[in-house]
């Protein structure tokens, strides 16, 4: 630590704007001493238990998600099965959100309140939407609930020979997303593969792992709602004619 000489003139470190307004707030609001709603914490902390997942490019992504009319001790007790097939640590009653590893890739598992979700990440079959080997979901895997939706999502590099592989979509309901400023996209029709699954394609330029983590998810999370909120659907056309 370097000494000063006595009488030396420290000058304060210059901040930014925005660093010394929140700085300058903080202080007024700590000073109010405002009494904070009993769930607060953790009404904030949400957004950060389940961090969006941080994936390169030449990998593949399948998500499933299931109704959790068993309650939390049945989607408990399927993943302690699945950690103790790999030797795994069983997390502690009443986890919402677990990661480990699976082959060469990644599960994830989180716990809402109206479904269980389960994410694996892994490499990527050399053609477009071959079979995928290794994963958690073969004869062994035990469904905790009811399917809701099923997502596949291939992350390749954006080329002329992959961007070919757009044809592959129903042209009547292919939608195109340009993502960071036209350089990128997401593409999908919404139809199912021949294994149930929605299929997206991520075809991406020198974007960052964090990025293509965060536009994957997002694009499984609409798949996901979307199901749900249709779920009501049906019930809602049957009495359709009743309330008309």
């Amino acid at each position: 630590m370097t000494k000063r000489p006595v009488g030396a003139i420290t000058r304060p470190v210059k901040q930014g704007r925005r660093g010394t307004e929140a700085r300058e707030g903080a202080d007024a609001l700590s000073s109010l001493r405002f009494l904070p709603h009993h769930d607060r914490p953790a009404a904030l902390g949400e957004i950060h238990s389940r961090p969006f997942p941080v994936i390169t490019s030449n990998r593949v992504i399948l998500h499933f998600a299931f109704t959790s009319e068993g309650g939390a001790q049945v989607s408990q007790a399927v993943l302690a099965e699945l950690c103790r097939s790999r030797g795994e640590t069983v997390p502690a009653n009443g986890a919402r959100y677990h990661e480990m590893n699976w082959g060469n890739g990644r599960l994830r598992w989180e716990r809402h309140s109206e479904f269980t979700t389960y994410l694996w990440e892994g490499p990527l079959p050399k053609g477009f939407l071959d079979p995928v080997a290794n994963t958690p979901f073969g004869g062994s895997f035990s469904q905790p609930g009811m399917l809701i939706s099923a997502s596949r999502v291939e992350i390749r590099p954006l080329t002329p020979a992959n961007i070919k592989l757009l044809k592959s979509f129903d042209p009547e309901s292919l939608c195109v997303t340009l993502l960071e400023d036209g350089v990128s996209m997401l593409a999908t029709d919404f139809r199912q593969d021949g294994n149930g699954m929605t299929v997206f394609l991520l075809l991406e330029k020198a974007m960052a792992p964090s990025r293509i983590g965060y536009f994957a998810k997002t694009a499984i999370d609409v798949e996901t709602y979307r199901t749900l909120a249709l779920l009501g659907l049906p019930l809602a056309q049957s009495l359709s004619a009743r309330l008309a």
